[in-house]
């Protein structure tokens, strides 16, 4: 049987600024120039991959994640590690447990490891039109403060290893598609956040779930720089005050119906509207108190 003629990568947590000082430095030569895609917001990825495929959705934000149903904190520190919904749709997606678990503690090891399988395993799929693979290494990559640019230079050397393979045994291009989920907003001197006591000194009491209006409940699964914080309705404006007096904390987003929510940085605010017809969802920015998320310098 003839192999594939497309390879889908999906590459977790790649930035759209890497690819073009990348292609700056000779790389990706091969490819067309990039492009943005506008990711979910916050930009997480289990929600983002699930909704960039178009697929059945997650059961929460994250893996272990406050349940408004049971009140209570759903998961535990197995599903943190375990393969979600879109990572079983994938041809290839190292979906052992642990798999994640050592793209963490050997980063830089287990995401070149994760594109050599890729290229090696590729003509295995043999009579499907298009292989779909997934992997997770460059986002942890990312958070444990490895070496991106060598990966990248791997990542463009095997690519191009698997092309001229594809040519010499089909006479044609392969056409190879890269895309991630979400960039990282660089922060190189990034630390531990003192939620709990912060918010302790506010009068909240954190916990798995709520009972009054001093309670507050949330989970951060893993090293990442958006989580969700659930509280009583009556608090929440008194809550989103709280976290953005917390040094380290950009941005808080409180959500006042399925339709509308708020955005803060410091003294600033705006509304997001989203209207739903017609099979797809619109949203609109409104600007409030100046512009937090700068769209104004946007062209």
């Amino acid at each position: 049987q003839a192999p594939a003629r497309r390879l889908v990568l999906a590459l977790d947590g790649i930035d759209y600024r890497d690819i073009v000082d990348a292609r700056a430095r000779g790389l990706f030569a091969q490819f067309r120039e990039p492009s943005r895609l506008i990711s979910t917001f916050p930009s997480i990825s289990d929600i983002a991959w699930h909704d960039i495929l178009e697929v059945q959705p997650p059961k929460g934000y994250q893996r272990i994640y406050y349940s408004n149903a049971f009140n209570d904190v759903v998961g535990g520190a197995l599903d943190a590690i375990r393969p979600i919904e879109f990572e079983d749709r994938m041809d290839m997606a190292f979906g052992a447990k642990f798999h994640h678990l050592g793209a963490y503690l050997i980063s830089n090891t287990v995401a070149k490891r994760e594109v050599d399988v890729t290229v090696r395993d590729f003509f295995d799929y043999r009579g499907q039109r298009t292989v779909y693979v997934y992997n997770v290494g460059p986002d942890a990559l990312q958070h444990t403060r490895g070496d991106l640019p060598k990966y990248l230079e791997h990542l463009d050397r095997r690519l191009n290893q698997l092309q001229a393979r594809y040519r010499q045994e089909t006479g044609q291009p392969l056409e190879i598609v890269v895309l991630s989920d979400h960039g990282h907003n660089r922060g190189v001197n990034a630390s531990f956040l003192p939620v709990v006591k912060h918010l302790a000194a506010w009068g909240f009491h954190a916990g798995t779930t709520i009972r009054s209006t001093s309670d507050v409940a949330f989970s951060v699964d893993g090293v990442t720089t958006g989580f969700g914080v659930f509280a009583s309705e009556p608090v929440i404006d008194s809550l989103a005050r709280a976290l953005l007096e917390l040094e380290g904390v950009d941005l808080v987003t409180t959500r006042e119906n399925d339709s509308v929510f708020i955005v803060r940085r410091d003294s600033l605010s705006a509304r997001i509207e989203r209207r739903t017809g017609e099979g797809e969802d619109r949203y609109r920015y409104v600007a409030l108190v100046g512009d937090p998320l700068a769209y104004g310098t946007l062209t």
